[in-house]
């Protein structure tokens, strides 16, 4: 009998995705809380590292670390995942609209302030070529940008995946 696969939604906050086992700081109901700077999981665990908009709330010199530290979980040959804003993608919008609105600007650059949540503000904002580079420099392969399909998904957003490689 062939095992499931082991998925993670690091960051999942209170978006609880079936099939998945959900990490996030705060409890929200989700399956380990933890800071997902750390994760209290083995190396070589998971089949998949899923993040949707959870890189963005972390400065740019932090990411790579953060980065380091799914991959440790990852298996070797296991995919991650990483959703978030497109920030050429809302430039973009703005420019050829002129509308400047919470959903399609303001939310994906700052993160939702309505909330007064410092987990939910932005640190950093990225573009598909600086999230592949993200990506890239902490060992991930074949890392390409997919279809986005979570959140606004190809509207405002963006989904950059990539294998680890076997050793």
């Amino acid at each position: 009998m062939a095992e499931s696969p082991v998925r993670i939604n690091v960051g999942c906050g209170d978006k609880l995705i079936p099939g998945y086992i959900g990490i996030d700081v705060v409890d929200r109901g989700q399956e380990i809380v933890s800071d997902i700077r750390h994760i209290p999981l083995p190396d070589d665990y998971a089949d998949e590292i899923l993040s949707v908009h959870v890189v963005e709330h972390f400065h740019r010199w932090e990411a790579q670390d953060l980065l380091k530290e799914w991959m440790r979980i990852l298996k070797p040959g296991g995919m991650m995942v990483v959703e978030c804003p497109n920030l050429l993608r809302v430039l973009r919008t703005v420019f050829e609209t002129g509308v400047i609105d919470d959903q399609m600007f303001w939310w994906p650059v700052y993160g939702n302030q309505n909330l007064k949540d410092p987990l939910i503000c932005h640190k950093y904002g990225y573009i598909p070529d600086t999230l592949i580079h993200l990506m890239e420099s902490v060992g991930l392969e074949n890392v390409r940008q997919e279809p986005a399909q979570y959140k606004l998904k190809e509207k405002r957003d963006m989904r950059i995946v990539g294998v680890k490689s076997a050793p």
